[in-house]
């Protein structure tokens, strides 16, 4: 099983899917930035600058992916987890029915 996550931070968007196993990225999809858009890559420096960029985009994914890991493992291991299921149950039904029209 694998879990696709759209994570908008600032003014990017991040495409992921993990294993639900081992949490593994399995794809990613860095938001585009200018550099990429303008196709000004045509001299070493600009390549090298636009890599550095996607490099640091994607550290910023993983950090983001972390930091939604921590914030689960806090919930889950509350009293209020059984709270928060239902929330979430009822989240992922409503999402069901949204894809089923």
């Amino acid at each position: 099983e694998q879990a696709r996550i759209k994570i908008g931070s600032d003014e990017y968007e991040f495409s992921i899917t993990l294993t639900a196993a081992t949490m593994e990225f399995r794809s990613v999809r860095l938001p585009k930035t200018a550099g990429t858009e303008d196709g000004d890559g045509d001299d070493a420096e600009s390549f090298e600058g636009q890599v550095l960029e996607r490099i640091s985009l994607f550290e910023d994914g993983i950090e983001l992916v972390n930091e939604l890991f921590r914030l689960f493992i806090n919930i889950r291991a509350s009293s209020g987890w059984s709270d928060e299921l239902v929330k979430i149950r009822e989240w992922v039904h409503s999402g069901a029915d949204r894809l089923a029209r």
